[in-house]
């Protein structure tokens, strides 16, 4: 079960958000989450599609037909620590 805390200036005055230097976090995912508002632009750039899970089914932008590969990830933005 997830545990939630209060942000709070004591507990949390060491953390930040760093921004990604690179797509290395994505090179390996063959289809990502797509949200309805997402869907006319990502729909000009790449195939989309439901997949099922669980009995459910989910918008997804596909990346690649080869799973664990990214196509729209290149070697020079893989290379980018994340």
């Amino acid at each position: 079960m997830s545990r939630f805390a209060a942000v709070s200036r004591e507990r949390h005055a060491d953390k930040k958000w760093l921004r990604f230097k690179g797509y290395a976090f994505a090179a390996a995912d063959a289809v990502a989450p797509l949200v309805g508002v997402e869907l006319a632009r990502a729909a000009l750039a790449m195939p989309c599609a439901f997949l099922e899970q669980s009995g459910r089914y989910t918008l997804v932008a596909v990346l690649s037909l080869i799973p664990g590969r990214n196509m729209f990830v290149g070697d020079a933005d893989a290379g980018a620590a994340a």
